[in-house]
């Protein structure tokens, strides 16, 4: 059960915000390429920074899904 709610979430993640390009991803290469990152998450203020290695090969893809996520919320919010 908990199994196909994270499946779920991450579904509706990929139709929701993630950019044309990484609808097709599967899970793994998502998790692999996507969520585990080395970058440090900073909190200053109201704002939360990601701090991403600068070798990153997908930091515009990241910064893209993040910006995707903020947009949503203010549709939805």
């Amino acid at each position: 059960p908990d199994s196909c709610t994270g499946i779920q979430l991450v579904n509706w993640m990929r139709r929701l915000v993630f950019p044309m390009v990484l609808r097709k991803w599967r899970m793994e290469t998502i998790r692999l390429r996507l969520i585990k990152v080395a970058s440090k998450v900073a909190c200053h203020g109201r704002s939360i920074m990601y701090r991403l290695c600068s070798s990153f090969p997908y930091k515009k893809e990241f910064v893209e899904i993040l910006d995707n996520i903020a947009e949503f919320q203010v549709l939805c919010g």
